[in-house]
């Protein structure tokens, strides 16, 4: 494949040398066990390697639960959010908040009730 897409590693531009050298900082090798090759992977001495292990562990969360991506790309507004209220004329300070007013939840699990009974 000569275009980048799926199935290559995207990395933002700005990352520094240092990092693709930690992520490549392990190699390959093979070793016979009972007479059948084994492959592991090997990291020299001196060598630092943290962005290799924080993309692993990134992969294996992201594999530990499944993410229905068709469900949050749904979920992604279409419209850009409302504009914040604009100062009263006269340059005065904003108005307060009505007090009657709820604000709606955050996140999903503020919307849930959560209910459990002690024994």
């Amino acid at each position: 494949m000569a275009t980048p897409g799926p199935g290559y590693c995207h990395f933002p531009i700005v990352y520094q040398q240092e990092f693709f050298n930690q992520l490549t900082s392990e190699e390959v090798r093979t070793r016979f066990v009972r007479g059948h090759p084994v492959r592991y992977w090997f990291k020299p001495s001196g060598k630092r390697n943290e962005a290799l292990d924080r993309r692993v562990y990134a992969l294996a969360a992201l594999h530990a639960r499944p993410v229905l991506w068709e469900v949050l790309l749904r979920a992604v507004p279409t419209e850009p959010p409302p504009r914040p209220p604009s100062p009263p004329e006269g340059g005065g300070p904003p108005a307060p908040p009505s007090f009657n007013a709820v604000a709606a939840p955050s996140s999903r699990f503020e919307r849930r009730r959560i209910r459990f009974r002690m024994r």
